[in-house]
């Protein structure tokens, strides 16, 4: 039962830390780079499901917040006034939805995987 607990923390922290790398692969875009922590973002909530996917997530965005730079533009309180704040915000919302999305199938297929992802990726937009 100990064992699972730390498996489960130590896999939030490896998703959180890989979202962090994702910051850094970027392509530039016209408001804010394109980066692959969307892609994380979402195979954490895939792989870990709503709760520790989320977890993961906030795990990233207060890492940034108490200012490690983390961030595609760096860390720090600051970052919160910024245009791309948003996205960082709908990371934690998009893991959520995506891996409540696929916990709630019975047997998950790659085209229903994408659709929830998909989702996500649209929570994130919004946000």
């Amino acid at each position: 039962m100990k064992r699972k607990k730390v498996l489960k923390l130590v896999m939030c922290a490896l998703f959180a830390a890989l979202i962090a790398i994702g910051a850094f692969i970027k392509i530039p875009g016209p408001a804010v780079p394109f980066t692959l922590q969307t892609l994380f973002v979402m195979l954490a909530g895939v792989l870990l499901g709503p709760r520790l996917g989320a977890l993961s997530a906030i795990t990233y965005m207060l890492t940034g917040l108490i200012g490690i730079p983390v961030f595609t533009g760096g860390g720090g309180i600051g970052y919160v006034f910024r245009l791309s704040f948003g996205y960082i915000i709908g990371f934690v919302a998009a893991s959520y939805i995506t891996g409540k999305i696929v916990s709630r199938m019975n047997k998950p297929s790659l085209p229903m995987i994408l659709a929830a992802n998909g989702a996500g990726i649209l929570t994130v937009y919004i946000f």
